[in-house]
């Protein structure tokens, strides 16, 4: 369930604030789109290529959805390009969390830190 009232805008800098390694953090829920980069970097892709990563990334999570009785339900997905690590987080049904960092970090950990900090956001 996601709490009435979730200020995106803060969940968003809160999750750059973990770590200064994190270059972008983007939440996609019931259609909208939010998102914020770390004050410094710049993004590698356009505002649009970003929103179609996150298509792509609802369908990886809805194909996963045929499996989910024998493997549990997805989590998180990490991908590792040239030049930074894309971490998708599943929230809950309807949200989604994108983010990306640079090479230099384990992207477990960060994935582990926003899923605490998820849980002030969305029960």
């Amino acid at each position: 369930m996601i709490k009435s009232t979730i200020n995106y805008e803060e969940f968003c800098d809160e999750v750059l604030k973990i770590d200064n390694t994190i270059r972008f953090v983007g939440v996609f829920t019931n259609g909208e789109f939010y998102s914020k980069m770390q004050e410094g970097k710049k993004s590698h892709l356009t505002e649009e290529e970003v929103q179609k990563s996150l298509r792509h990334g609802i369908l990886r999570w809805k194909s996963s959805e045929l499996f989910s009785t024998k493997t549990g339900k997805l989590k998180c997905q990490v991908a590792k390009y040239d030049y930074l690590f894309q971490i998708t987080l599943y929230i809950n049904d309807s949200v989604m969390c994108l983010i990306s960092t640079e090479l230099n970090v384990d992207p477990f950990e960060i994935s582990e830190k926003i899923t605490k900090i998820k849980n002030k956001y969305f029960e």
